[in-house]
Parts: C-alpha cells; sequence; structure tokens
C-alpha cells in the first residue's frame, strides 16, 4: 500500500490538467494537448468491440490525436464524474468523459462515452499525464444531426 500523500493543491493541479485537456480536445488544439502529455507518455485505447491501439511518446501521441481531430467537422468533450487518488507509482485517476462530434462529410452526429485510467507525473514543475487508457464504454454513430457552434478559445 502507498504511503504517498496528494496535497489538496496537486489534486487541484490534476483536475485542471483534465480539464483543460478536455478543452484541447473540443477546440481542436494540439498545442495544448502536447502541453498536457509528459515526455515519454503513452496513451492506449481500447473500443468497444476489443480493439485496440497504443502509442508512445509526446510527438506521436499528438500526432494520432490531431490526425483524429482533423476527421471531425466538430468535436465537443465533456468530463464528467472524476477521482484523483494516490497510487504506488504516484497520482492516479479516473474520469468518465462524453464526446459528441461529427466526422466530416457524416449524415449522423455520434456520441461515445469512454472512461479514462490515467497515472500523472511531474514534469518541469507541473503536472501531466504520464499514462492514459481510454476505455469506449459506449458508442453511438447514429445520432440524429445537431448544430454546432465553435467554441470560444480560452487562455490555457
Amino acid at each position: 500500500m502507498s504511503t504517498m500523500q496528494i496535497s489538496p493543491e496537486d489534486e487541484r493541479s490534476i483536475r485542471a490538467l483534465v480539464f483543460r485537456y478536455a478543452y484541447a480536445v473540443s477546440r481542436a488544439d494540439p498545442e495544448s494537448l502536447a502541453a498536457a502529455w509528459s515526455k515519454d507518455c503513452r496513451l492506449e485505447l481500447a473500443g468497444v468491440t476489443g480493439d485496440t491501439a497504443a502509442f508512445e511518446g509526446r510527438e506521436t501521441v499528438v500526432a494520432y490525436q490531431a490526425e483524429h481531430m482533423g476527421r471531425y467537422e466538430a468535436l465537443i468533450q465533456l468530463v464528467g464524474e472524476g477521482l484523483v487518488w494516490a497510487g504506488p507509482d504516484g497520482p492516479e485517476g479516473r474520469w468518465i468523459v462524453w464526446e459528441v462530434g461529427r466526422w466530416a462529410g457524416a449524415a449522423n452526429d455520434r456520441m461515445g462515452v469512454v472512461m479514462y485510467s490515467d497515472r500523472y507525473l511531474k514534469e518541469d514543475g507541473r503536472w501531466v499525464i504520464g499514462e492514459r487508457h481510454l476505455k469506449v464504454h459506449y458508442n453511438n454513430p447514429g445520432l440524429a444531426v445537431g448544430t454546432y457552434a465553435p467554441l470560444p478559445s480560452l487562455p490555457l
């Protein structure tokens, strides 16, 4: 069992990191996403069908994300419930996240509900994502088309 403690300030910083990440995804902002990842990060994806993919290193992860975000006409990510705790190797977190978007040229919108299971690191004095496992728990590619308005840019 870990004896590590997470200060309230560190927990707030980690929570803010997760929300800044969602803001970056919703604005298709790879530069802000790059700031959320550690240099030697790992992203692992698991779909509802069991298909998996993994990416390692900030440049590779952000390049994948930029390409993926580029396939959307619109994408909004909403962070729901989340927990942060002291794990054996440092802070960990688990988050439920909704995504609503429209693939470029699609006749329908899609909605997914995913769970992020994260491990966080402090790098250059700030918290970043060291490892993220994304598991899709719900995917509906056939939603009725909605109307999107661009989200305003925010200072991150």
